[in-house]
This record gives structure tokens, sequence and C-alpha cells, in this order.
């Protein structure tokens, strides 16, 4: 079976949270028994213990009854006529795996690379192209807005051509936006650049959780798919260490150079998807290429696991998706009852993840930390910058070690209330006779926070929630609401603050937001750990 299951979740009534995995998640929840009868037992009313005591049978194996996996028909003892069940499988990662997912991450590396870089980028584009507050604006916003139709574009590349074949075209697009924006001469040369280049931000996003997700084993797929994050807040880090270092350069060479640096990561991003990296199983299964998908399964897979069983239980989803929606854009838009929660979550979550300011904090620190007097050189914004992302660093990856022993929904509860109390922290330094480093204070509680919560699980639940079938278009239309909302927000926070009265308004005002998003991720969430 994919995965292990508690006994105790399905006891205790959690068996209806774990109702819209069970059709909506990537991989089968319990491929190895007859999926169809336990939907129809799981969606009528009093048949938790039921489906509990026909699921387990503790006496057939000896330990613990809380780590129990199904057996195939052939892993029956003889005469046994219950359900039997067998010790999880290895816990163990094989290496292989541990490459792909690496390699897979250096593409979101490159996306917080991006950000990072156009901070330092900003601050002299600003002064060299004599930029007003509104060009300004329109700078940072252009990334985001134009990743938004990047986005729209990945869902048809990657669903037809593959992950593999999107991922070279992204980085190919990148190194081109880059050098354009390199030797632009004017500031509407230098916003052409910077649109092939978000097209191409938006076209990548997608692809490193879902590739990860799709060739992870269920059991580690949470603690891989987070590399995501982790990576591109390793990628936002050199952003700021790479605008400190060469913030020294003369003026219009400066931000040259940190554009230009950017084309390392995707030209072995491309050697490495040429030369090592194989398509997604999954995506193979979808073409029908089911032994393609078991050769990659065997690598990726410890041993002993039944790779065979797995993609039965892969070809039974898609079977099942594809009878039971019409692919296409509905079912994400109005999408069926016991599939709502699931892609409501998995659609709601990156919209919250840019609503409550990341890039705004991310793009804007040098403002932010200069206005509140903490920083009031570049070079000491820069260093500060890098201190932000090194917290980053560390807080995802403290996510990561959690997520899937702790759990998603607590993770993500959490993170986000605290998102709350660092926004008010923010806003306290702001007042007048206060310490304007609690400003500094503020945004690094702010992103341990994100870190732990909004930032990997936004990603880690958009790619496990979606059908198979529509993965592709669920996974390109989470980019193109994540995107929407970060040109919003990037675009209007000189406007806001303006009419906030200052950073102190702006910062209130994103402190209730975060509270608004807290008590919808508590109510709305359901926990995914192990499935």
């Amino acid at each position: 079976v994919v995965g292990t299951i508690s006994r105790t979740r399905l006891k205790h009534g959690r068996l209806h949270d774990l109702a819209p995995l069970v059709t909506a998640g990537p991989t089968p929840c319990f491929g190895r028994m007859d999926a169809a009868i336990l939907k129809k037992k799981l969606y009528e009313p009093g048949n938790v213990d039921e489906v509990a005591d026909d699921l387990f049978t503790p006496s057939t194996v000896g330990g613990s009854d809380d780590d129990l996996e199904f057996a195939s028909d052939g892993e029956r003892s003889s005469g046994d006529d219950g359900p039997a069940v067998r010790p999880a499988a290895s816990a163990c990662i094989p290496w292989y795996m541990y490459a792909l997912t690496a390699s897979a991450s250096l593409n979101s590396m490159n996306y917080g690379f991006s950000i990072g870089v156009s901070a330092g980028i900003g601050v002299f584009v600003r002064r060299d192209f004599e930029l007003n507050d509104m060009q300004e604006g329109l700078f940072f916003a252009s990334l985001a807005f134009t990743s938004t139709l990047g986005g729209l574009l990945s869902n048809t590349i990657t669903d037809r051509f593959g992950r593999l074949r999107n991922l070279v075209l992204t980085q190919a697009l990148t190194i081109a936006g880059l050098g354009w924006c390199s030797c632009a001469q004017s500031f509407s040369a230098l916003l052409l650049g910077r649109i092939v280049w978000g097209i191409s931000m938006g076209m990548g996003m997608p692809i490193s959780p879902m590739y990860i997700a799709e060739t992870a084993p269920a059991q580690h797929r949470g603690k891989l798919t987070t590399w995501v994050t982790f990576a591109i807040n390793i990628g936002l880090t050199i952003g700021f260490v790479v605008n400190w270092v060469l913030s020294g350069l003369p003026p219009g060479l400066n931000w040259r150079a940190m554009t230009l640096s950017g084309v390392l990561a995707p030209a072995a991003i491309i050697g490495l998807a040429v030369l090592f990296m194989p398509e997604s199983p999954h995506w193979l299964v979808l073409q029908g290429r089911g032994d393609e998908a078991a050769q990659v399964m065997r690598r990726t897979h410890a041993a002993g696991e039944d790779v065979e069983a797995i993609i039965r239980g892969i070809k039974l989803q898609i079977e099942e998706d594809s009878a039971s929606t019409e692919v296409g854009w509905q079912p994400l838009l109005i999408p069926e009852r016991r599939y709502r929660r699931a892609v409501l979550l998995a659609l709601f979550l990156p919209i919250a993840q840019q609503i409550t300011g990341i890039e705004v904090v991310l793009m804007r620190a040098p403002r932010i930390f200069k206005e509140a007097g903490v920083a009031p050189t570049e070079a000491e914004q820069f260093a500060l910058s890098i201190t932000m992302g090194l917290v980053k660093c560390m807080f995802v990856a403290i996510s990561a070690s959690l997520v899937d022993t702790l759990g998603r929904k607590p993770l993500l509860v959490v993170g986000s209330l605290a998102l709350v109390a660092s926004f008010a922290t923010m806003a306290v330094g702001e007042l007048p006779r206060v310490p304007g480093a609690l400003v500094a204070v503020g945004v690094m509680i702010f992103m341990a926070s994100f870190s732990m919560g909004l930032g990997p699980l936004c990603w880690v639940y958009a790619s496990e929630l979606f059908p198979s079938t529509i993965r592709g278009r669920g996974m390109s239309l989470a980019v193109v609401l994540n995107r929407v909302t970060a040109t919003g927000i990037s675009f209007t926070f000189v406007p806001l603050c303006n009419i906030l009265g200052g950073q102190f308004g702006y910062f209130v005002l994103l402190a209730a937001i975060s509270a608004v998003v807290a008590v919808i991720a508590s109510f709305l969430a359901f926990e995914t750990k192990g499935l």
C-alpha cells in the first residue's frame, strides 16, 4: 500500500477527515484493497467503526497496531478470511530519490534567487533610471504579474509534453530573460526582459513540487516536498548575498552583474534534466508507459516496495478520476461535493501565502529597514536581508523535520497565528519613541512563522490534493492565483502605505489579514500526513 495508515486515526472518528484524500490524493491511500467498497462505506454515516474493524486485524501481525499496512492477496496466509496486514515498508529513502529531489529543487532555488536579487536590483535601478513610486511598483510587480501568464502556459506544456520538458523550456526562457535585462538601456527595455523572466518563473513554479510528489514514496512525500521551500530560501539568501557582494561595483554595472549571475542555476538544471533526471512516473502512467514508470520507481522507492501494486493503484485512481469527472477546468472551478474541500484548500493556500505579504517583505526589505531607521546604508540593509534569509532557511529545515511527524495542519495553523504576532511587533516598532530595531525583530519573527507554515505547506498541500487527471491544471491554477495575489500586494505597497499613514498602518492591515487566514485555515485544513 502507498504509505501507512493509523488505526487510531480511524477508530477515533478521523476517517471522515481522510475522505477527500481517498479520491483526491495524488496516490491512492488504499491501493491494495477494494477502493470502491471503502469509498461506499466512507460516505455512509455511522460506518467509522465498521470500516476500522474491517481494515485492521491486529492479531495478524506483531507489534503496535498504529503502524500497519495492507498485504496484497498473494501475501495473505492460507485460510485468512480477513484483510491481512504486514509491517510498514522500509523507512529508508534511496539516494537516487534524494538526488532527484535536489535536482528538481534547483528550479525552486532559482525562483527564490529571482526574488532576493530583485530587492537589490530595484534599489539601483530606481537611481539609474530615476524611477518614481509608480514605476518602482511596476518594476517589482512585473515579475509577479507576468508569471501569471507563465502559470497558465505551464498547464498545457506539463500535461501534454511532460514535467521534464517543461523544466528544460523554463530554464531556457529564464536565461533569455536574464540576458535581456542585463543589457537593457532603458526602463521599458528592462521591463520587457522581466516579462520573459516572469513568464519563465510562472511556468516553472508548479514543476518542482509536482515532480517530487509524483516521484517520492508516499510516506516521505511531505518531507521531500518541503525541499522546494528550503531551496527557495537558499536561493533567496544567495540573492541577498549577491546584492551585498556586488553593491560596491560602479553604478550601472552593479545591478547588471546581479541580474546576470542568475544564469548559473538554469544552465545546471538543463544539464541535469537532459543527462540525469527521468520523467515523472505518474505522468508516464498517464501516457500508458507503465513499464517505464516501474523502472523509475524501483530506483526511487526502498527495496521491498511492491512497485507493481503502486502502479496498479495509480492506474485505478486515474480510471476513477476520468470516469467521475470530465477532464477540463470545471472540476476545479465547480468541484464535485466529494472533491470540494480538498480543491478549495489547495486553491486557498496559494492566495493566503501571498496575501499575508511575503513578497512585499522580501523585495522591499531594504526600504522597510531604512524607513524604520535600523539600516540607513545600503550595505547594512543588504546585511540585514542576508540575516532574514538565513532565518528563513533555518525554520524551513525545522518545518521539514516536523511535517511528516507532527503533521501539516498543526504547522499551518500555528504558523498563521504567529504571523499576526509578527506584524503586530512590526507595527509597534513604527510607533514614536519605540526603537526601530523592533521592526527588524518583527521581520525575523515573520520569516520564521512563514517558513514553518504557509511557506512550505502551501505547495505540499497543493501537490497532494489535486486528482491526477487534473493535477497539471490544478497546479497551474494555484500558481495563477498565487501570482495574481502577489502582483496586487507588490504593486499596492507604496499606495497603501501612503493611504494608511505609513508602514504602521500597513503592518496593522497585514496583521488583520493574517488573522483571517489563520481562522479559515483552522476550519478548512485537514491532515494528509502519511497518505
